[in-house]
This record gives structure tokens, sequence and C-alpha cells, in this order.
């Protein structure tokens, strides 16, 4: 599998500032530097930096041609090969020699966190055969006092345990549109009963217990699969996640919100009723085949509907950038558009919004 590679904030920030094929990358990581300081100070929540980092790709990605030859380079094991040279100068740490082309150098050190090694790219430069300002050279006398200033600050570790928060957080998403799928698809298959299974947060803690019923009813002679979802939390911990949950769960199976009507129930749990399509059930019996979903799939993707609601002011600005779904005045769940004018208003929210008090 290879080990970790990642670079130093320090590094990207002020030893790359030319030669990026993407100058966008270079402000970004800038940004990011700045987010990574302010939430070590405390000053930020680690949401903050979330947001960011669905910008970029890990550092030890970003485009710049030293910076993708060191994470190529380091992807595996051995130490031992040309690749793996030693800056000889430098005598304090272990640290690897990175080159690219005729003009890009850099110094990269393997540090072992926690019986798991990580190659760190920590300084990088211009190589001046001949000349006292050659990287190398200039690399070793700022390494005879020592060569900590080029390890993995408080900075890095930070970004580095919210990029592991967001990788959790992807991967349950994942897991979580999959459960939803298979566990449709044995209600499908035996129908009137309910089926449940107890979904985890990214944690591993519990979280939910989550259930379905499928009901064949005969309309006119044509069968429709209605379907009831009900979402109970295990707690009242985490209502963000809940939420989250339920519109992962949802989409997965119509990712077009008016279909779904809602209702609460006890104890913060919440019942969703829609009526099965070919495709939900199509879907649900391939990934229940398969055991895996197709890479294309993004969990909590909502479609966006026909009918314009209402919605409280305060929710809707938020929404609208970001592109979640919030409750409207009905019931239904919706993403805000920019041409929400053009659509016919939902006749319910309208009257919703008229008994409102001013």
């Amino acid at each position: 599998m290879g080990r970790s590679r990642r670079v130093t904030l320090r590094c990207v920030t002020e030893d790359l500032a030319s030669g990026w094929t993407t100058q966008a990358d270079l402000a970004n990581a800038k940004r990011f530097r700045e987010l990574a300081q302010q939430a070590v100070g405390g000053d930020i929540p680690d949401s903050v930096l979330r947001k960011q980092l669905r910008l970029l790709p890990p550092l030890s990605q970003l485009r710049h041609p030293l910076i993708l030859a060191f994470d190529d380079q380091f992807a595996g094991e051995d130490d031992a090969g040309t690749l793996r040279e030693t800056i000889s100068a430098v005598n304090d740490r272990q640290w690897f020699k990175q080159t690219y082309s005729a003009r890009w150098r850099g110094a990269a050190a393997v540090i072992d966190e926690d019986g798991k090694e990580t190659a760190w790219l920590g300084a990088a430069g211009y190589h001046r055969k001949g000349s006292p300002e050659d990287f190398y050279e200039e690399f070793a006398r700022r390494c005879r006092s020592g060569s900590d200033a080029f390890l993995p600050t408080h900075e890095d570790f930070t970004l580095r345990r919210v990029e592991v928060k967001v990788a959790r957080l992807d991967a349950w998403k994942l897991q979580l549109h999959l459960t939803a799928l298979v566990l449709l698809d044995a209600a499908v298959n035996n129908p009137e009963h309910t089926h449940n299974t107890i979904v985890l947060s990214p944690d591993n803690t519990e979280l939910l217990t989550l259930s379905m019923l499928v009901v064949h009813t005969d309309v006119d002679g044509a069968i429709a699969h209605e379907l009831v979802v009900e979402v109970v939390p295990a707690g009242w911990e985490h209502p963000n996640l809940y939420d989250r949950a339920s519109i992962i769960v949802k989409t997965a199976i119509e990712p077009q919100f008016e279909a779904w009507t809602s209702a609460p129930l006890n104890h913060n749990a919440e019942s969703h009723w829609t009526v099965l399509t070919e495709e939900a059930m199509s879907a649900a019996r391939a990934t229940a085949d398969s055991g895996t979903l197709s890479a294309d799939v993004r969990p909590g993707e909502v479609r966006l509907g026909t009918i314009a609601h209402y919605s409280h002011h305060e929710h809707i600005a938020y929404a609208s950038v970001h592109g979640e779904a919030i409750r409207a005045m009905c019931g239904h769940w919706f993403v805000p558009t920019a041409d929400h004018e053009s659509k016919p208003v939902c006749a319910t929210c309208q009257e919703e919004y008229a008994n409102t008090p001013a």
C-alpha cells in the first residue's frame, strides 16, 4: 500500500512560490495555512477548515511538478535506491534528496508516527550547480543547528487531523448510501415486513436505527410500491448528523425530494414516505447483488425540483450557497435555486406562509 506522503504548509507556501501548473493551488494553499493557524489557536472551528478542504486535493497532490514527483517517488517502501539518496551534510536526522528536472530540488524526511511511516516534503528550492545558493548547499547551512524548522508543525498536524475527519465522513456517507439500497432491496423482496438496521456514526458509535417497509398497493389494476422509511436516533447528541443521514438515505432511493412526504415521530424520530420507481428498485437490486457502488455516486445529492417552496429566511441563504436541502413550510425538502421565480409556487407553502404571523 505504501507509506503516507505529505507536504508541510511552510514548504508549499514559502519554498514553492513559482512553477505551479495552476496558480490557484498556491493561493488556496496559503488560505489553508491561514485557517490551520487560526484553528491551532482555537479562533475557528474545524468546520471552516473542512469547507476549504473541499476545494483542493491533498497537499501532496497539488499541481506543482516537485510535489507530484515527491508523491510518486515516495509511494513505495524502499529507501535504498537512487531516488532515496540522503543529504549527507545534515546529520541530526535522515533527509532524502528529492529532484525534478534540472531545476527543482527538495528535502524529505520519513517520520514514524504511532508505528506508521509518513514521508514529509519539508523544504524545496532551485538547483544552482556550483553556487552557494544551490538548494542543498543552503539547506545544509540552515540545518547546522538542527533541522527541526523543516519538520511538520502544529498547523500541519491540525490540517491532517481535519483531513482524516473529512475522509472518515466521506466513507461513512458512501457506506450509508449502500446500506440504504441494500435494505431497500430486502424490503422490496419481502414486503409487508419491517426491515431494520443499526447505523453507526463516522466514529463507529451507534447513531440511529433505520427501518424500511414496502407495501404493494393495487391502484386501478397497477401495482404501486409504497415505501415507508423511519429514522430513529439513538440519542440527542448529533442532530446535524441525524439530518444528514436522513438526506443520504432518501436521496439514495429517490433524489427528487418533492417525491417524499415527511412527518415527525416521538423522540426526534422521523417518518418518510414515497412511491418507489422502477429505477430505484433496479438500483437497489444491482447494489445488493454486487455489494458495491459505482464510482460516480455522490451520497446526499438532491435532484432539483420543479416547484418553488417557502422556507424560513435564515435557512435559505446558506442552503442556496452550499446546494443543501432544507425543509419547506409544507414539510417537503428542497434545494433553493436562483431561478425559483420561474416555477409554480407550492400551494401548501403559500397557505402556511399566509397564516404565519408578521
